[in-house]
């Protein structure tokens, strides 16, 4: 027994019987206010098709616990070619119906219970007939009990402040409707264009494709000094270093590069569909034509840069660093590495993809709400777009190593791109290699956690520490992020972030303490 709700093309089935006080249970569609909303506003190559959020006071919860039921929330119709997103207090994951599965279909209305609409709240639904169809795998998102098992939707209802109503918010996605193996590509080519974009202190829905003229005349004769920043996987360079302007401290340290650099750029490339080696072949064309543009401009000047890059980008810039020929023109002085998967992480193991995803969202979703306004709606849906591409490709088992080539670079074993990369003795002339770590440590933040990072806590200790064993900042384990060719770094080239900061993956960018490390390393 149990209720089911209708919501939009959604249909919301929750466990438990009569007893239950179901009209202390709502289910409402997201206001028009809320990011996701917002964000998926108009016609894209990924759209929303409905989303609800139900709220199930702590009383009824405990009795909905009591029962041992999982609740189904799934689309009404047309599945094949739909994603399905669950956000709790902070958790996320990504479910999607396997071929096997039928649809989930609602169970007539009983005529004491109006239908449910997506115009009014909803305080109570039709009970359940007593034949219920068979659970989907994947689409078992609302856990009221925690399974075992390490997978981030057993903790949805857990860890709880007593007391507080749960609340729990689900989107449907559309994707193009191509083949799953084809399809992180086709969304990826349509959002994602790579190549050079000018970063200025004005709002980063302005940052543009590059110009020459956007290169102040350097203060220095014959040499161009450049800023290079190059982002993480499932982002843009708006994406990855848009954060710069989400608070005065951000601000503070984008200011000081802009003064500090004749010009100061990103490099926007395909994190999912191409390998770093790709990319860093692709840089090198940008960067030639750059170094052309400055000698005919400049009076042949040469170009001086600075690279800084955060997750996947430190083995984008090594790549170009180590495995591509050198650039008339061009020299590379300094690389700082925040966060980057040197010598791989787990979470990129193929069979860790999932957790991956589930997780990244989680922590996107931390740095998104200090932002506002058109950047957040921007950012959300490039990102959200591409995670939900790769959710639906990777759970219908239909990519691989050979279709994500961009996720499986990062993987720490069996990886011939990183045994090549981390060979020792490689003849490359390489700039100073720095980095910029932390361990993410939630008994050590100093502050009160907010609800998210109370969901980041319950991350930390259930999910990725276990599956690590080892420091980490929730996708990275710490020891890799300066790990280059089987050996640590330096101490000396190692910063460390406190863990008393709470500074996360997705968070260094916008943490006063990192960035202030993040510019120490790159005035040395």
């Amino acid at each position: 027994m149990g209720r089911t709700y209708e919501q939009g093309d959604m249909i919301i089935r929750l466990p438990g019987d009569e007893s239950l006080a179901w009209d202390q249970v709502t289910v409402t569609e997201l206001p028009d206010d809320d990011l996701i909303v917002r964000a998926f506003e108009g016609d894209g190559t990924v759209n929303l098709v409905c989303c609800a959020a139900i709220t199930v006071p702590e009383s009824v919860l405990d009795e909905l616990r009591a029962c041992g039921g999982e609740g189904v929330i799934a689309p009404r119709t047309a599945p094949e070619n739909t994603v399905t997103l669950i956000e709790h207090d902070g958790v996320c994951v990504w479910t999607v119906p396997t071929a096997s599965d039928p649809p989930v279909t609602s169970d007539p209305p009983v005529t004491s219970d109006p239908p449910v609409t997506s115009d009014s709240p909803v305080t109570s639904g039709a009970p359940d007939t007593p034949a219920e169809p068979a659970l989907m795998d994947g689409i078992r998102t609302v856990a009221f009990r925690r399974p075992s098992g390490t997978r981030p939707a057993a903790l949805i209802g857990s860890g709880r402040t007593p007391g507080l109503p749960t609340r729990v918010r689900a989107a449907i996605f559309r994707l193009p409707s191509v083949a799953a193996a084809a399809l992180v590509r086709t969304v990826e080519t349509a959002i994602v264009h790579p190549g050079l974009i000018t970063i200025t202190d004005r709002n980063p829905l302005s940052w543009r494709r590059f110009r020459i003229g956007d290169v102040t005349p350097p203060a220095t004769r014959g040499v161009v000094r450049v800023l290079l920043l190059v982002h993480g996987t499932f982002v843009t360079t708006v994406g990855g270093f848009g954060v710069l302007e989400s608070n005065d401290d951000a601000k503070a340290f984008l200011h000081s590069m802009l003064g500090r650099y004749d010009a100061v750029l990103g490099f926007t490339h395909r994190t999912l569909s191409e390998s770093p080696k790709q990319n860093a072949d692709e840089l090198r064309q940008v960067l030639g034509s750059l170094a052309a543009e400055v000698r005919d401009r400049f009076g042949g000047a040469t170009l001086a840069v600075d690279v800084v890059t955060h997750s996947r980008g430190a083995l984008v810039a090594r790549s170009f660093v180590e495995l591509t020929a050198p650039v008339n023109g061009v020299g590379i002085e300094k690389l700082v590495m925040v966060a980057g998967p040197n010598a791989g992480t787990l979470l990129a193991a193929p069979t860790n993809w999932r957790t991956l995803l589930d997780l990244w969202t989680a922590l996107a979703a931390d740095v998104a709400r200090q932002w506002a306004g058109p950047i957040a709606e921007k950012v959300t849906r490039e990102s959200l777009s591409l995670v939900a591409a790769c959710a639906k490709a990777v759970i219908a088992q239909a990519v691989d190593a050979q279709n994500l080539p961009g996720l499986a670079s990062m993987r720490p074993s069996d990886n011939p791109f990183l045994d090549e990369l981390n060979a020792p003795g490689g003849g490359a002339v390489r700039p100073p290699y720095r980095t910029v770590v932390t361990d993410f440590e939630p008994d050590q933040i100093v502050g009160p956690l907010n609800p998210v990072g109370d969901a980041l806590e319950r991350l930390a200790d259930d999910v990725v520490d276990p599956l690590m064993g080892t420091a980490n900042d929730l996708v990275v384990n710490t020891d890799s992020m300066s790990e280059i060719d089987g050996s640590s770094l330096p101490t000396a080239s190692v910063a460390i972030v406190p863990s008393s900061t709470g500074t996360q993956h997705l968070s260094y960018f916008v943490d006063t303490v990192s960035l202030r490390m993040i510019e120490g390393e790159l005035r040395r």
